[in-house]
């Protein structure tokens, strides 16, 4: 009777053993296979000493910084105004508009750098506004902002794209502050902007 009820339990466990070797083939061998040319220091030195590698560092550190300092500015923006919101609205209203702030978070960041390019091209949704309302007398007098060596509609991607989530993860934090608080604050004379800062 024991070795049947340890029978049933190998049983259970044998199971999984097809999807257990099939992820150790699959995915633990390209690990292993990734840290095997990582750690060859001779193609790691051959690679660093191109010039190409340093350029696309430099150029990638800079995409980073740029974009982490735009989604900060933007985040900050948002919040505040949901902020200055939350007094002003109702909890519906307020939640309408929290969603039009966090509608970049569901967009897939492919479809979101379309998006962006579509927007600030050459060719693009403002290039053609500016073009109409006769602010450029040409389409290409519009200024490069795709497919350009600083990256501006990469970076511009990033900061639409990663604020949203910025803004949930901190207005949820300050939604728990008690609205009260601002009341207390106001008879010392406190304004909303040095209570939100």
């Amino acid at each position: 009777m024991n070795g049947m009820k340890k029978w049933r339990r190998t049983k259970a466990h044998l199971g999984i053993l097809p999807s257990i070797i099939v992820m150790l083939v699959l995915f633990w061998s390209g690990i292993l296979k990734s840290f095997q040319q990582i750690f060859n220091y001779k193609l790691l030195e051959k690679v660093i000493n191109r010039g190409e590698f340093l350029n696309s560092l430099v150029y990638t550190s800079k995409l980073s910084l740029c974009s982490i300092i735009l989604v900060g500015v933007m985040s900050l923006l948002g919040i505040y105004a949901l902020y200055l919101l939350s007094t002003e609205f109702n909890l519906r209203k307020l939640n309408g508009i929290k969603m039009f702030f966090l509608a970049p978070m569901y967009i897939p960041y492919l479809l979101g750098g379309y998006m962006i390019s579509t927007l600030v091209g050459q060719s693009g949704i403002i290039s053609t506004l500016c073009y109409r309302l006769g602010w450029i007398h040409k389409m290409n007098e519009f200024p490069i902002l795709v497919n350009e060596n600083h990256g501006y509609s990469i970076i511009l991607t990033y900061g639409w794209k990663a604020s949203p989530f910025v803004i949930l993860m901190v207005y949820s934090t300050m939604i728990k502050i008690n609205n009260e608080w601002l009341d207390v604050a106001k008879v010392y004379g406190v304004n909303r902007y040095h209570f939100f800062k």
